[in-house]
């Protein structure tokens, strides 16, 4: 236990993305139970609203034809079996649409707590989960207390509520319930719509507060140490696929930034087939030729390409155009040991711009 305090004294920093996408791969994610049973209030609220009392009048209206039919009806006859009919197809429509809602609102309140994360892999047979010791922890754990506190706060809130909401009116009621039956169910409707916006309010703020508790407590779950910090950055920049994904991100920067420039370029220095260098020059200023793209293979030749939809003249040197490839990078200008070279081609590249 002690190693464990002074483990977690150790976690000062806040978890990465790269360990928070870790933990979801592992079904790892803050969820909130008050949310949960908030959207299955609020399913149970809109069948109860919307659909049970539809549900009672047609049911009713079915049941006064047989009722008033009874003794006429003929059960042989096809207008009996058309009552039946008609009376199972609305039982199956007013029980699938409830099914229904309460699937819909299970879902959302499922992705509205894990944005879309599917795994499997908190389901995996594992040894450690049937752990006798674990379990115990488990029960007596501050996590159970918490929830235990909850229930309890649950329970007294919304009974409190509906004290404070129902007691006002209780003498009311029953000077009501003497008089017109009319008017006592009014009033009974107005006092039960006003006690459901009372607690479904309580609910969601139970809710809102749960949910941010769950997320302050799963971000304190992940926190991390300085060493597992540099950990991790040895592991990630050790993974293949983040190399890869990195070689992918940077060639695709170098083929953006080879369009822009490349139409700017005064000219392309190339190989004439494996590498090509652009360079551009401000007559007007006194400062040297600078490197605006370079690439070797494929950006070569995508240089070479670009240069020749924009006019741009290509120069081949094949000693020069490997030379600055090697040793220069892009924003970077033309040293003085290539100056008399990379001048020699720009003055030539210039009196071919007056010629034409």
């Amino acid at each position: 236990m002690a190693d464990e305090d002074q483990d977690k004294s150790q976690k000062t920093e806040q978890p990465t993305a790269h360990r928070i996408e870790k933990a979801r791969e592992k079904g790892q994610v803050a969820v909130s139970k008050e949310l949960g049973n908030w959207f299955a209030f609020l399913a149970f609220l809109i069948i109860f609203y919307f659909m049970i009392p539809s549900a009672f009048s047609k049911l009713s209206t079915l049941l006064s034809v047989f009722i008033a039919n009874a003794g006429t009806l003929d059960i042989s006859g096809s207008l009996f079996g058309g009552l039946i009919n008609q009376t199972l197809l609305s039982i199956l429509i007013y029980l699938t649409a409830p099914a229904l809602i309460l699937i819909v609102f299970g879902i959302a309140s499922s992705l509205s707590q894990t944005q879309f994360l599917i795994s499997f892999e908190s389901i995996k047979p594992s040894f450690e989960k049937i752990s006798l010791m674990k379990g115990l922890k488990k029960i007596f754990s501050v996590k159970s207390l918490v929830e235990l506190l909850k229930n309890v706060l649950k329970l007294v809130a919304v009974a409190t509520i509906s004290i404070i909401v129902v007691w006002p009116e209780i003498d009311t009621l029953l000077a009501m319930s003497r008089g017109e039956i009319g008017t006592f169910l009014s009033s009974l409707q107005s006092l039960f719509i006003r006690l459901i916006i009372a607690v479904f309010s309580n609910l969601t703020f139970l809710a809102l507060l749960d949910y941010g508790y769950q997320k302050f407590n799963y971000i304190r779950d992940l926190m991390m140490s300085h060493q597992e910090i540099k950990e991790e950055m040895k592991e990630i920049e050790g993974d293949p696929h983040v190399k890869s994904r990195q070689r992918r991100l940077r060639s695709e920067r170098n083929r953006q930034r080879i369009a822009k420039d490349v139409p700017e370029a005064t000219v392309v220095i190339t190989n004439p087939t494996h590498f090509a260098i652009a360079l551009k020059y401000d007559h007007n200023s006194t400062n040297a030729p600078i490197v605006v793209a370079k690439g070797a293979d494929y950006l070569a030749k995508r240089i070479r390409e670009i240069a020749k939809e924009h006019g741009v003249p290509l120069y081949e040197n094949p000693p020069l155009a490997r030379t600055l490839y090697d040793n220069l990078e892009v924003g970077q200008e033309i040293p003085y040991e290539y100056y008399e070279a990379v001048a020699k081609i720009i003055r030539h590249v210039m009196n071919l711009g007056k010629t034409a």
